[in-house]
């Protein structure tokens, strides 16, 4: 009887190293669902947020994978749109 082959997982490591997850990864960024609760409740009443802290801190990873996914599920749950422009020093436009 022939045995038959499952199919291989895509493998994607969990972790990025020196890189911040990004907006794809949110599965993989976890631990700090209060803090993009609490900021993302606040962007949504001021309309505008500074997420500001140390090197490597993991600004990009909160902003990136934390908040963009969970302002994404609940504007595409209001039925608006979300536009997303993420700027860095020295980026260009």
């Amino acid at each position: 009887m022939p045995v038959a082959r499952c199919p291989l997982p895509v493998a994607r490591c969990p972790f990025p190293g020196l890189k911040a997850f990004q907006t794809d990864e949110p599965e993989f960024f976890f631990g700090r669902e209060k803090k993009v609760e609490e900021l993302t409740g606040r962007l949504l009443e001021e309309r505008f947020l500074a997420v500001l802290g140390g090197s490597g801190s993991g600004k990009s990873s909160l902003v990136l994978a934390g908040m963009i996914p969970s302002l994404d599920k609940q504007t595409t749950q209001s039925g608006t749109a979300l536009q997303v422009c993420y700027v860095t020093p020295g980026g260009k436009l």
